[in-house]
């Protein structure tokens, strides 16, 4: 993985030149770029790929963030120093939140947004909060009768885990907390790029109500629903997630939008 000092901080990144626009994939909440490794594999050769592990995560230096607002300006200076002028940008869950904010700060940057497991908003529950602060070794135990529909296999719960574990307590709580005071309701209208929409049927983390709640306040936008997911949608059906990526490319570059 190739990195760059950015600020004070040296930012790890998976990447892959190609065709642009370029593809830019946010992580979650206490997780880095692996999870989107099923992704990288599928659209490796076809597109500029860039997964960062966001600061704090994964092999990034840094203390995290205290807002999702604050995640999106790294990845604006982070595209800026990559030379990309527009990109589509992939988020899931808190990573869903940082693209959202992307969006509406820097539209001119923006080709289209992917948008898996989250809403705009992102409650969290306030066990999770009470975890994260008092004892986090515990939090793993608790995810991971969360994150994914009932029947997926261990090895995948294991590794979403293994990428929590691995995240500094503090840096997880900052994650978030600052997930908690997101509430983009208002703002969503705003956001002219095109927009997929992308829920796991059996999600208890981000449910489908609020899949089809940012749908409906996207101007641009259409939803689907992936029976046999939950949360970590994009690797419990990575086959169905890849091919509603690959339709919706198609849509941006012949600008055939069957959105309302």
């Amino acid at each position: 993985m190739p990195s760059k000092q950015i600020g004070k901080e040296r930012i790890w990144f998976r990447y892959h030149d190609g065709s642009e626009p370029g593809l830019l994939f946010v992580h979650g909440a206490g997780g880095n770029s692996l999870s989107w490794i099923l992704q990288y594999r599928h659209f490796r050769g076809k597109r500029i790929i860039v997964q960062p592990d966001l600061p704090g995560h994964g092999k990034s230096t840094g203390d995290g963030r205290e807002s999702l607002v604050a995640y999106a300006r790294f990845l604006k200076n982070l595209v800026t120093e990559l030379g990309l002028s527009r990109v589509v940008v992939a988020g899931h869950s808190m990573g869903g939140g940082i693209a959202l904010e992307f969006a509406i700060n820097y539209p001119d940057l923006v080709e289209g947004l992917v948008l898996a497991g989250t809403g705009a908003r992102l409650t969290v529950s306030g066990r999770i909060i009470d975890l994260v602060s008092t004892n986090p070794a515990a939090l793993p135990k608790l995810l991971s009768k969360w994150i994914c529909a009932p029947g997926v296999s261990r090895v995948i719960i294991k590794r979403s885990i293994a990428m929590l574990e691995q995240t500094d307590p503090k840096v997880l709580q900052k994650d978030f907390e600052a997930c908690k005071r997101l509430d983009l309701t208002p703002e969503i209208d705003r956001i002219e790029a095109p927009a997929v929409v992308i829920t796991g049927m059996q999600d208890r983390m981000t449910p489908v109500i609020m899949g089809r709640q940012l749908t409906q306040g996207l101007p641009n936008a259409r939803h689907v629903i992936l029976e046999g997911a939950g949360h970590m949608v994009m690797v419990e059906k990575a086959q169905e997630f890849n091919s509603t990526m690959d339709s919706f490319l198609h849509e941006i570059a012949q600008h055939k939008f069957r959105y309302r």
